[in-house]
Formats: C-alpha cells, sequence, structure tokens
C-alpha cells in the first residue's frame, strides 16, 4: 500500500462516519474531496455502509494513533463514535425522519460530540434550515454587533430575537456570521 498523509487517510477512512464531526471539529474544508477506498481493504457487500465502515474506520484510527498522529482522547472519540453506528445506536437513514432537537441528541451520546458540534453537522451536513446554534462565539458576536450594542445577548434574548427568523434561522446564522467577516468567500 502507497503512504498517504495522515489527514488524507484520516479523511478517507472515516468519510461518511466521522468526516462532517472531525471536517467541523478541526475547521478542515473541501468535503467534496473526500473520496471512498483510498484505504484498504474497505470489503463487504458494500464497502460504503455498514460494519465494513467501521472496520476502515477502526484501522485508518489505528494507522494513524500508531504514527503518533492523532491523542489517544480523540482515538477513543473516533471509536465510540464508529462503536455507535455498529451497534445501530446512530442510524444515518433514521436521520431525514427525526426533528433537530431528537439527532441532536443521539449525536451528542457520542464521546466527543458535544451540542455546538451536533448543531454545525444538522446545518451543514445534514442541510437543516432552521438550527440556532446559540453557543457559538461567532453568532453571539454578530448578534450583539448589529442588535444589542455591542453587548453579548442571553441565549433567551437570542432566542427571542431568532424568532422572526424561522424557519430559516440556519440561513440567517450563516449570513450574521458572513457579516463578521470582511473578506469575501470564494467557492
Amino acid at each position: 500500500m502507497q503512504k498517504i498523509s495522515r489527514r488524507k487517510a484520516l479523511f478517507s477512512a472515516a468519510a461518511g462516519i466521522a468526516a462532517p464531526f472531525i471536517i467541523t471539529r478541526y475547521g478542515w474544508a473541501q468535503t467534496g474531496s473526500i473520496k471512498f477506498g483510498m484505504v484498504e481493504p474497505l470489503s463487504g457487500p458494500n464497502k460504503y455502509y455498514g460494519e465494513s465502515r467501521v472496520d476502515a474506520v477502526r484501522l485508518v484510527v489505528e494507522r494513524i494513533n500508531a504514527s503518533g498522529g492523532l491523542l489517544g482522547r480523540k482515538v477513543e472519540y473516533l471509536r465510540d463514535l464508529a462503536s455507535h453506528f455498529a451497534s445501530g445506536r446512530l442510524d444515518p437513514k433514521a436521520w431525514r425522519k427525526m426533528d433537530d432537537e431528537a439527532l441532536i441528541a443521539a449525536l451528542v451520546e457520542v464521546k466527543g460530540i458535544g451540542r455546538w458540534t451536533a448543531e454545525m453537522f444538522l446545518m451543514f451536513h445534514e442541510l437543516r434550515a432552521d438550527v440556532l446554534p446559540v453557543g457559538d462565539i461567532g453568532l453571539q458576536n454578530a448578534i450583539a454587533l448589529h442588535y444589542h450594542d455591542g453587548e453579548r445577548p442571553t441565549v433567551e434574548a437570542m432566542r427571542d430575537l431568532a424568532l422572526a427568523w424561522r424557519p430559516y434561522r440556519s440561513v440567517a446564522t450563516w449570513y450574521l456570521w458572513r457579516s463578521l467577516d470582511p473578506v469575501p468567500v470564494e467557492y
């Protein structure tokens, strides 16, 4: 097998299971460049779903860990995430039917995934339109700047303000984040 970078190996093995969480947590971009099958062996009747995908994550976590690429806690988090998928406690096929709070509750049961990470996952991976991440510092700063004369708002004040933005609070959040960014983003 050819030697590949730790980042590339982590992306390729975790794609579809852990990639959205890893990308959110570490701020890595360009998820469209993730390719399945970069790390072998990905075997089984369907190498992109089911136990073989979990095995691929375990394999790469072990390889990265052996090379000093991940700290013990992060390895523990990835293993717990993989075990949630393997046991069926996380079932991507059920996510579309779950409301936002139910999916957030299921995600935060995984070690290392907090509410903010779950909310970012809902916004950017599941494309949920009505998520308001009140714990996000960027959103707090933008609301403070545009609505509260620079004073950081309370969670209750943020939720009250955002009632008018329903059912598109994710979109409003994105625009508020962008209002803090002086340089336009190129896509």
